[in-house]
């Protein structure tokens, strides 16, 4: 889909270009790479691990406990009433990990939301500076021979755009 679009922006640019014979400014940088060692994703990754962490021992400790108890009742003649309490406890179990993996993915999937949004202001603000038009991800180029790889000033760009929106 970036691909798509950052072609996209690129032909309508370079079709702008030609109609009135500038010379356009394009820029490269390793999008994946200033994704990983971002704050903003370093910031986010330590949020969902101390809000996640303690969920996911609990799961552990339960599951434990029931594999525990599942055993004790292989090994002896369980009465019907502690098969259907085993019973609604799977089923409990079942239910806060099903609960635990939805909000896991909800919290990666703001997570991909905000990097994006502050990579896309921290382009849009480096491109200002530095004159560019045009800034893309090194992997959407299939040539990008004699552009400026500007990978380490957009990660220095982000992590400053971050900076500025946690003091909001």
């Amino acid at each position: 889909m970036r691909t798509l679009i950052a072609l996209a922006a690129c032909l309508l640019l370079a079709s702008t270009a030609v109609a009135q014979q500038t010379e356009i400014k394009i820029a490269i940088f390793n999008l994946q790479k200033v994704v990983t060692e971002s704050d903003v994703l370093k910031d986010a990754q330590a949020a969902i691990k101390k809000d996640f962490d303690p969920r996911k021992s609990s799961l552990e400790k339960e599951n434990a406990s029931l594999q525990k108890l599942a055993e004790t009742l292989r090994s002896g003649k369980p009465t019907e009433q502690q098969r259907k309490d085993f019973m609604a406890k799977q089923q409990a179990y079942s239910k806060k990990t099903n609960e635990f993996v939805t909000d896991f993915q909800k919290a990666e999937m703001r997570v991909r939301s905000d990097v994006d949004r502050v990579i896309l202001a921290a382009a849009e603000t480096y491109a200002r500076k530095k004159g560019y038009d045009l800034i893309l991800d090194n992997a959407a180029a299939i040539y990008a021979g004699g552009l400026t790889d500007v990978t380490s000033d957009m990660l220095s760009e982000t992590n400053a755009q971050w900076r500025s929106m946690k003091k909001k």
